[in-house]
């Protein structure tokens, strides 16, 4: 494997030469801020295509400015709440792409009535997920952000790549993440004074026929790699379990929590589970 030079470049010219198998970037960061220019050659800064700097280069009050952790690695931050199923996607599939230890969890609270203003800067929606990367870009919603992390990771690994396997994923995905929609709007709504009995016989009437579109095909999902749409579909079951304890579906639909229970185990999932706090989903 040929190794190229990285230089990080000072304003006053001075610079610290980096081994690295990549490629070559330059990266300003002005004098002051730089306490040496000796640097191990044993690490690799880069991390999928975006620019590191060790921690080692830039003086302790500055290091917030490139969100530099103890280890001299920049973290991409995740807008979250341990509510939300949507959050909870990207999240899980951060772990299962081995990417975890990358994301700094900002917990932010999201309701319709009172946005969330530190938010809105990065994501004029207002919506959780929010990924801000550490050139500033902000990647919304869950899928973008899933894509994004697939993409670091070397693709292909949560999604499939061949363009007939890659359309099923994303298909039952589409049905799996549109149902967490409707279960999010589902509880907003039984949580009003004053309910619309037609949106609700409505949500209703969809939920039943999407848990049996699941039951029917959780077997067949099953014998998939875990996957984006496997993460969703174990997201649908907690998030109703979470929300909905009495909504009876385990009795209901026995081969769709079966599968479940086998894939409840999964450290992803284990490590993600939803809590409450103050946050609206």
């Amino acid at each position: 494997m040929r190794s190229e030079v990285w230089m990080i470049a000072t304003s006053s010219a001075t610079a610290a030469e980096l081994s690295c198998s990549h490629g070559f970037a330059i990266l300003s960061i002005p004098s002051q801020w730089v306490e040496n220019s000796v640097i191990d050659r044993t690490e690799n800064l880069r991390f999928g295509w975006r620019w590191r700097v060790l921690a080692a280069l830039v003086t302790g009050e500055h290091r917030s400015m490139f969100q530099i952790n103890s280890q001299g690695i920049l973290f991409m931050k995740l807008y979250w709440s341990s509510t939300s199923p949507f959050v909870r996607k990207v999240v899980v599939s951060a772990h299962e792409l081995g990417l975890a230890d990358r994301l700094e969890t900002i917990p932010t609270r999201v309701a319709p009535n009172k946005p969330d203003l530190a938010l809105l800067q990065y994501n004029p929606l207002g919506q959780l997920p929010t990924l801000v990367l550490d050139d500033g870009t902000a990647l919304y919603d869950s899928l973008v952000i899933i894509e994004h992390l697939e993409h670091v990771a070397g693709g292909a690994k949560l999604i499939p790549s061949s363009p007939e396997a890659r359309i099923e994923e994303l298909r039952f995905h589409a049905l799996c993440n549109g149902f967490l929609d409707l279960l999010v709007q589902w509880r907003i709504e039984s949580m009003k004074d004053a309910k619309q009995i037609a949106l609700i016989n409505a949500f209703n009437l969809k939920s039943s026929m999407i848990w049996a579109k699941l039951e029917a095909a959780a077997e067949q999902v099953g014998q998939r790699p875990f996957g984006l749409s496997s993460i969703t579909l174990a997201i649908v079951a907690e998030y109703a379990d979470f929300r909905f304890p009495r909504l009876g579906w385990r009795e209901k639909y026995p081969v769709l929590s079966s599968w479940h229970r086998s894939m409840q185990s999964r450290p992803s999932l284990v490590s993600s589970r939803f809590f409450d706090g103050s946050q609206s989903q």
